[in-house]
């Protein structure tokens, strides 16, 4: 056992799944352990939410392709800080800590996988190279089934290696918001009999918004609403598609948000039209808000949702798939309460942060003792 830290490596702290739940970790930790957070790629809006007198954070900076600096300067960060254990947050960072870590004394790194790209397949150089890359202490992490079987199946890690912890949620944020709820629906620009559909992800090819837009072609003349929350590089181009669309009275995109339980709890129905994920947080927080949701049914989703229970899963890519599921949460009350009420209780039950965050801390402390400060 050890006094020394945890290192939590990332890519930055933008706003995405992975960096929430990195942060709400280090905040967690931090109670009980001394915790430092190194980015490899820059800072991000999410940095403002530690408490820098007991989570310190640093850039190691990254170049694009195998930067063998970025592996030097990490290799330095790790001779400095001593860490008793390292949280490397998505593949890269773990790569890039296995091969600095192998320059330097030993340390052991818990690789948390947080979702994979698409589409997602098998190369065989990397499927080799991580059996090297694994050491005899280190611990992998999926956050969800489908994420466990893509690093066995398509990045060589060996089954028995690899945990699955459910991402989590804090629904005590949530508890509090429905008070605010026509405030909110007032700032959306909802009349009474308007049905909000919210959409919270970053703007990204992956989040697939242009079939979320499509969707609201067949659904101009009718009461539901689109409401897309978030920032990214596709933002911009979605903006102009629904202005191409004459969209603007049924959709409407808000940008970054931090409001995120209000603006949930302000809505009727949840969106998310991925093309691939692993346990996406929003939906899980939409849960928390009680909201049915519908989804693509791709990655780990199915694992959060269950369809016809909590919500309505549809085929990725396929527009007249959503504009028919939300039509019908749209038209039928009792419905939308029913998924609501079943998607809370799931919620509290399998996502709960007090639940994600033990089984984190159980692992983390086989490498650093309690109250070590």
């Amino acid at each position: 056992m050890s006094e020394r830290c945890i290192l939590e490596v990332l890519h930055s702290l933008d706003y995405g799944g992975a960096e929430v739940l990195a942060v709400r970790l280090a905040q967690r930790f931090s109670i009980k352990y001394p915790v430092a957070i190194a980015l490899i790629d820059g800072r991000g809006p999410l940095e403002k939410h530690l408490d820098t007198q007991r989570i310190r954070t640093c850039v190691i900076g990254r170049t694009p392709g195998l930067d063998w600096g970025c592996v030097f300067r990490l290799r330095r960060m790790l001779m400095e800080r001593m860490p008793a254990v390292i949280i490397a947050h998505q593949y890269t960072p773990f790569f890039y800590c296995s091969v600095a870590r192998s320059l330097v004394k030993h340390f052991p790194i818990i690789y948390v996988e947080h979702g994979r790209f698409y589409p997602d397949h098998k190369k065989l150089r990397r499927f080799l190279f991580n059996r090297f890359l694994l050491r005899k202490n280190d611990v992998i992490v999926a956050v969800g089934h489908a994420v466990k079987r893509a690093l066995v199946e398509n990045e060589g890690f060996p089954a028995r290696r690899v945990s699955v912890i459910y991402n989590g949620v804090d629904s005590r944020r949530f508890d509090s918001c429905f008070a605010k709820r026509n405030d909110y629906r007032r700032l959306l620009g909802a009349m009474p009999d308007d049905v909000i559909v919210t959409h919270v992800a970053r703007f990204d090819p992956l989040k697939d918004h242009l079939t979320a837009v499509k969707a609201m072609q067949d659904l101009r003349n009718s009461a539901i609403k689109l409401v897309l929350v978030g920032d990214g590089p596709t933002r911009t181009e979605v903006e102009a598609i629904v202005r191409d669309m004459k969209l603007g009275d049924s959709v409407q995109v808000l940008g970054y948000r931090e409001d995120i339980p209000e603006i949930l709890m302000a809505s009727d129905i949840f969106l998310l039209t991925s093309l691939n994920e692993g346990i996406p947080v929003t939906i899980i927080e939409a849960m928390m808000a009680g909201l049915p949701v519908v989804a693509t049914e791709v990655g780990g989703v199915s694992e959060i949702v269950v369809n016809g229970e909590t919500g309505l899963l549809v085929p990725p890519g396929n527009p007249d798939a959503i504009a028919k599921a939300l039509r019908q949460l749209a038209t039928d009350v009792d419905l939308r309460i029913r998924l609501g009420r079943a998607g809370r209780q799931r919620a509290e039950i399998l996502f709960s942060e007090d639940r994600m965050f033990a089984e984190y801390d159980a692992i983390v402390s086989r490498f650093i003792t309690p109250n070590a400060q």
